[in-house]
């Protein structure tokens, strides 16, 4: 793999070179060339860490190669991109062709409000004030949140992008591919502030050689690409791999978290192209073209064909309109059984069942009393007669292969908001989840978007599941997280009575 980056003549160190944004000079065809991870062991190897071994990895400046060459066809995208941009209507449309369809999902309002049920999920507790503040949040405050929409029934489409280029970002505020006469928008609208900011005659470019297949919903923020890497990228391309299989075809990465995924999933790794980012910053962004005679295959999900409503360039909801998010929780159990089928794990049937509870086990963002919520949740199964095994575990201990063998059998799930919970994506729509989310006081001064009650519900993609509650966490005078432990014992009473087949209990007041 090789890198066209602009010749910075002062600069003697190449990573420096590669870092800096500078205007583009030529793009280079390469070929694929054994990845920053080739030195690491076979799989299954720990997932958490999200990196390779530091004695393993290359200089990335040296790996991604700047080099001279003459220019290609990715330089006329780039020259045709601004007049795309500023006048989308000469761009022509793209042919999608649908690969899956998706059913609506079911919808339940236990609220005043449709938000609840919708939008956000049911709150467990035994304190009115509780649940009318939360209501307040959800069905006033943050009403207009969310544009994504769990009854919409989705399908997952490809479309073909001759010598197409796309940007590359670690977090991006628009994802648009281009050629020199279409242009399609697969993540935010392009807007007069967008075509301001977006000039891509100052990024670096990567040619790719292969025909591609891209997934523009990926994400790789900082200390998070494993459950981004769930989040946004594995259940979406669980819907193409059939396209890459038996073919040519290369699937993009930029991590090898996702490409671990993919070869737990049965992908070659001939069929993997990862190109890692430098970083997290503005200047990290790149162009990713194929060559003149190749193809990009790009993925989306849309509404039976029709483009899903999305916000515009710089909007500040970032979770607000992931429309590739609602189909997380309905592919998750069939990504489990084939991780387990390839790793040779028991027969799901035979295994028994158990209440699995994820912590955290680390001192980001800690809850203090995350032992006692553990001690309740054995006293209230003991109590209910409830024959499931009750299992603690830490899932960033544990490679991905563990984490799916140890979770995939659950038929409860609590844990907190956080990487860990992204596991609960395997379990059976059947099964339950309960997660533990901060209130406005417990999240107030959190870096980076820390709305309250911030959850994995993520505006209705868990709704296939048959049950889910919130469970709210506050903090103490220290400003320290508490679980409120009778809300928790409320959740889990709720789920109990849902197992039997029972009317929920009533609720008894606590304060």
């Amino acid at each position: 793999l090789k890198r066209a980056w602009p010749a910075d003549p002062i600069a003697d160190d190449m990573d420096l070179a590669m870092a800096r944004a500078a205007p583009l000079a030529a793009a280079a065809i390469c070929e694929p060339l054994p990845g920053p991870c080739e030195m690491q062991p076979p799989l299954p190897r720990p997932l958490s860490e999200g990196h390779c071994a530091p004695a393993a990895l290359p200089s990335l400046g040296r790996y991604l190669m700047q080099v001279k060459s003459t220019a290609t066809s990715a330089s006329s995208v780039i020259r045709d991109t601004k007049n795309l941009l500023a006048n989308t209507s000469t761009a022509k449309p793209l042919n999608w062709r649908a690969i899956r369809k998706f059913p609506a999902m079911p919808v339940r309002h236990p609220s005043r409000c449709s938000e609840i049920g919708r939008h956000f999920p049911e709150l467990a507790s035994r304190s009115q004030d509780v649940l009318n503040t939360y209501e307040t949040y959800a069905c006033q405050t943050a009403a207009h949140t969310f544009i994504v929409d769990p009854s919409v029934a989705l399908t997952a489409e490809l479309a073909e992008l001759r010598a197409g280029c796309i940007n590359a970002y670690p977090w991006p505020q628009l994802r648009l591919a281009v050629n020199t006469t279409h242009a399609e928008s697969l993540y935010r609208r392009c807007d007069s502030a967008c075509r301001a900011v977006e000039d891509w005659s100052q990024l670096g470019v990567v040619e790719v050689d292969s025909d591609l297949l891209v997934i523009p919903s990926l994400r790789f923020p900082a200390q998070m690409a494993y459950q981004h890497a769930l989040l946004d990228f594995v259940p979406q391309a669980w819907t193409a791999l059939d396209t890459v299989r038996s073919s040519s075809k290369k699937i993009l990465t930029h991590h090898a978290v996702q490409t671990e995924f993919l070869q737990l999933l049965g992908v070659d790794k001939a069929n993997i192209f990862e190109i890692p980012f430098p970083g997290e910053n503005r200047s990290d962004e790149f162009l990713v073209c194929v060559a003149p005679h190749r193809t990009m295959h790009l993925w989306r999900v849309s509404d039976d064909g029709r483009p899903l409503p999305t916000f515009a360039f710089g909007d500040s909801r970032p979770d607000a309109d992931l429309w590739h998010r609602m189909i997380n929780w309905q592919v998750g159990p069939e990504i489990a059984s084939a991780i387990a089928e390839r790793a040779g794990m028991e027969d799901l049937a035979a295994l028994p069942p158990r209440v699995i509870f994820l912590q955290r086990c680390n001192a980001r963002r800690p809850i203090i009393n995350e032992q006692m919520a553990l001690a309740t949740a054995s006293r209230v199964l003991l109590d209910s007669n409830r024959t499931e095994e009750l299992v603690s575990i830490c899932p960033g201990r544990m490679d991905a292969v563990d984490q799916v063998r140890e979770v995939r059998s659950a038929r409860l799930v609590l844990a907190e908001h956080g990487g860990a919970l992204a596991n609960a994506m395997f379990v059976k729509s059947d099964a339950g989840i309960i997660e533990f989310v901060g209130s406005a006081q417990a999240h107030a001064g959190q870096p980076g978007y820390w709305p309250p009650y911030k959850s994995f519900w993520y505006g209705g993609s868990a709704a296939t599941m048959k049950f889910y509650r919130a469970v709210q966490y506050e903090p103490d005078s220290a400003g320290a997280w508490n679980i409120r432990l009778d809300d928790l014992e409320e959740a889990l009473l709720q789920w109990i009575a849902q197992e039997r087949g029972q009317p929920p209990p009533p609720m008894r007041s606590s304060h």
